[in-house]
C-alpha cells in the first residue's frame, strides 16, 4: 500500500517581549580636591651675550675719469727749447702767472698773500707747481697747455691774451722751475759754480739779517707795549692815592 509522508507544519514562534531596562544615573558625589603647596622654584637668568657684530666692509669710492684724464694729451712740447724760448716763458710767466702761483711758482703770490689776509671765505689757494701730481711725468705738457689755455677750477683761461707760442713757451718755462727744485751744483758749469755761490750766500746772509732786524722789531714793540702798560698802573694808582688824600686831608 502506499503511504504518504505526513505533513508538516512550522511552528509559530511569537516574539518574545522585551521590556526595557529602567536605569537610574548614578549619584556620584565629586572628589575633594586640596591644592597641593609647590614652592616656587629658583631660576637664575639666562647669560645673554652680545651678539658679535663685524665692521662693515667698505669698499673705496671709485673715482669717476673725467675728459681731462681720458684725453690723449701731447706728452712733448711741439717747440725747440732753447734760451730764447725759455726767457718768453719767464716774461708771461712772470705777467700772467706768478700774481697767484709765486715766481718761484710755489703757489704763494701776491693775490694769494692778500686773500689769506683779509681771510676771502671763497679764496681756493693756487697750486704749487712743484707737486709730484703736476710733474710731466703724471701731467703731460699738452694738458699744462690746456689749462694754461682753458683754466682750471677758479683759474680763468687765457688763450685770448696769449699767443699759441708764447702759451707753450710758458710750459717749457713751468718745466724749468720744476727741475731747477732738485738740481744740485755739480749740474752747473764750473765757471759758473763759484759766482751762483757767492750770490746763494749773499742772499743767505740777507735774509739773516732781515729775520734778526725783525725780531728785534718785535720784542721792541712787547717792550714798548709792555712799558706803557706799567706807565697807565702807575698813574691809575698815583690817581687813587690822590683821591684818597682828598676824602682823608688829616
Amino acid at each position: 500500500a502506499e503511504t504518504k509522508p505526513a505533513e508538516t507544519k512550522p511552528a509559530e514562534t511569537k516574539p518574545a517581549e522585551t521590556k526595557p531596562v529602567e536605569t537610574k544615573p548614578v549619584e556620584t558625589e565629586p572628589a575633594k580636591t586640596e591644592p597641593v603647596e609647590t614652592e616656587p622654584v629658583e631660576t637664575e637668568p639666562a647669560e645673554t651675550k652680545p651678539a658679535e657684530t663685524k665692521p662693515a666692509e667698505t669698499k673705496p669710492a671709485e673715482t669717476k675719469l673725467t675728459v681731462m684724464d681720458t684725453t690723449p694729451w701731447l706728452i712733448k712740447n711741439p717747440l725747440e727749447l732753447n734760451e730764447s724760448v725759455l726767457e718768453v716763458g719767464r716774461e708771461n710767466f712772470g705777467i700772467y702767472c706768478s700774481v697767484c702761483h709765486g715766481l718761484n711758482g710755489s703757489g704763494n703770490g701776491l693775490v694769494n698773500q692778500r686773500a689769506k689776509k683779509i681771510l676771502a671765505p671763497n679764496w681756493i689757494p693756487p697750486s704749487s707747481l712743484h707737486q709730484e701730481t703736476l710733474y710731466a711725468g703724471k701731467y703731460p705738457d699738452g694738458k699744462l697747455f690746456s689749462t694754461i689755455s682753458n683754466g682750471i677750477r677758479k683759474m680763468p683761461g687765457y688763450s685770448g691774451q696769449i699767443k699759441t707760442r708764447d702759451r707753450w713757451a710758458i710750459v717749457a718755462y713751468v718745466r724749468a722751475l720744476q727741475m731747477s727744485q732738485n738740481a744740485s751744483i755739480d749740474q752747473i758749469a764750473e765757471a759758473d759754480r763759484e759766482k751762483i755761490l757767492a750770490e746763494q750766500a749773499e742772499i743767505k746772509k740777507k735774509l739773516e739779517e732781515e729775520a734778526e732786524a725783525e725780531k728785534k722789531a718785535a720784542e721792541a714793540k712787547v717792550a714798548e707795549a709792555k712799558a706803557a702798560e706799567k706807565k697807565a698802573a702807575e698813574a691809575k694808582e698815583a690817581e687813587k692815592k690822590t683821591q684818597e688824600a682828598k676824602k682823608d686831608p688829616a
